[in-house]
């Protein structure tokens, strides 16, 4: 049963996005072209000094919680309802800032120590603690699993920071396998987006926010039957 819906969960993603290539395409434009604002600033006025290319990675790092949020409002729109509009980007983009920078904020320092630990362990001098870096690599894979469902969580429920990774990572474990190949498949999508580099700018988030959004709402199902027995 987890495979037929991982299954049905890519083949709509990827039908979904050639249905709505258009939407697709250019609310990713329009990801992109937030997110890297700050360092395009600093890349037309040449701004070399130190504190003005921290700010713009700063300010980047805000930037990139609001905007993937608005890009998950259109893909949940174009999920749901088939209508999506860059005026769900705009919407999205201000109904969630705040906490969608506390998601990011928390998700970028939960890996930050995740991966300090797996260096440590992975350096030590000691045997023992060097055979225990192989449980931060699972807490790693983890990590990666549970992201696939917090932006979804958080635009199509529209609740708290807490409750949005509460709920993420209890769904990402009763749901491991179809989360684990999401996760995979959206792996695989970054990994060729990066070699063939113009789908970052034009497919990659767009495509990614698509597979989550059919992702959650299969396994949601599942939740909505038991209910109505």
């Amino acid at each position: 049963m987890a495979l037929h819906q991982a299954g049905a969960v890519v083949a709509q993603g990827f039908k979904a996005a050639y249905e709505n290539i258009g939407i697709l395409m250019l609310s990713n434009v329009v990801w992109f072209a937030a997110v890297a604002f700050p360092l395009f600033l600093v890349t037309l006025f040449r701004l070399e000094d130190p504190r003005s290319v921290f700010l713009a990675m700063v300010a980047t790092v805000v930037l990139f919680g609001p905007a993937t949020a608005g890009l998950h409002s259109v893909m949940y729109h174009t999920v749901t309802d088939r209508a999506a509009s860059l005026a769900h980007f705009q919407s999205g983009f201000r109904q969630f800032f705040a906490r969608s920078v506390m998601v990011t904020v928390v998700l970028g320092l939960v890996l930050a120590l995740l991966i300090f630990n797996f260096s440590f362990s992975l350096y030590s001098p000691s045997t023992w603690i060097r055979l225990l870096s192989g449980i931060w690599i699972y807490f790693l894979v983890f990590w990666g699993i549970v992201v696939q469902l917090v932006f979804p969580f958080l635009v199509q429920q529209d609740i708290g920071v807490l409750l949005t990774l509460k709920r993420s990572a209890l769904v990402a474990t009763d749901n491991i396998l179809v989360s684990f190949i999401v996760a995979v498949v959206n792996g695989i999508i970054v990994l060729l987006s990066l070699l063939l580099a113009a789908p970052i700018l034009l497919f990659t988030m767009g495509l990614i926010a698509l597979m989550q959004h059919y992702a959650l709402s299969e396994i949601l199902k599942k939740y909505e039957n038991s209910q109505e027995r």
